[in-house]
């Protein structure tokens, strides 16, 4: 008999891991994550007033857990370099450990190249009005995402995305989607947020183009079809 597939990988690069650990390529299908578009349409964007920034700052928002293969130093680095740019960090420490990681990432941002311009806002449930509230949103991984919905995410808000080229980010976005950038090339996400704040109008269509391609690919519906797939699959 042969074997049925039965588990299902959120990326390509999720099931190639899973492959090269020594499970069996015949049992893993890729069902890649579906994100609900709707409470970025329905969401306005926070005022930057109430996250005391200057409505007039270029603000870079980074949405993810703290953990040092997430890349915030690779920001930081970055912004030491940009003195006039703001970042907004959404997310908090999760797991045992991450604390530490935490309180390291809080004195850094007070120390004087960054002091002021970092803003911490730990664990949010309104995600998609502070993306809206970003000139950009940026993805530091610094292993591979084994998918990465923050690149999803920041397209359904409508806000121009710097990611990490890595991992599941290969499978959401291309380079006319977005601006990618080698995992931990502090000079790259430098360039690429000068990029964003040089050219707006550059950033803004390939933002539309990223948008309407993950509203088609990446839908909760596209998900969904493809779970139930996998279901029968395994029953048949």
């Amino acid at each position: 008999m042969a074997e049925r597939r039965g588990w299902s990988a959120n990326s390509q690069a999720t099931a190639d891991a899973f492959v090269a650990a020594g499970g069996k390529p015949s049992l893993v299908t890729v069902v890649h994550n579906g994100i609900d578009a709707a409470p970025f349409d329905s969401a306005t964007s926070t005022s930057r007033a109430t996250l005391g920034i200057p409505a007039d700052t270029f603000l870079v928002g980074s949405f993810s857990r703290l953990h040092p293969w997430k890349g915030h130093r690779v920001l930081f680095d970055a912004l030491e370099k940009l003195p006039e740019v703001h970042a907004l960090i959404v997310g908090g420490a999760l797991f045992s450990g991450e604390g530490a990681f935490e309180a390291e990432l809080k004195a850094r941002a007070s120390a004087e190249l960054l002091k002021g311009r970092v803003h911490f806002l730990g664990a949010r449930d309104d995600v998609p009005a502070l993306m809206k509230a970003c000139d950009a949103i940026v993805h530091t991984s610094i292993a591979p995402e084994p998918f990465g919905r923050v690149i999803v995410e920041a397209l359904l808000a409508g806000c121009p995305l710097i990611a990490a080229n890595d991992g599941g980010v290969r499978e959401i976005v291309t380079n006319d989607m977005a601006l990618l950038t080698p995992p931990g090339d502090v000079n790259a996400l430098r360039a690429a947020i000068e990029s964003v704040r040089a050219d707006p109008g550059h950033a803004a269509r390939m933002t539309e183009v990223g948008g309407r391609h993950v509203r088609a690919v990446f839908s909760r519906d596209a998900m969904i079809a493809n779970v139930t797939r996998v279901i029968d699959d395994v029953l048949a």
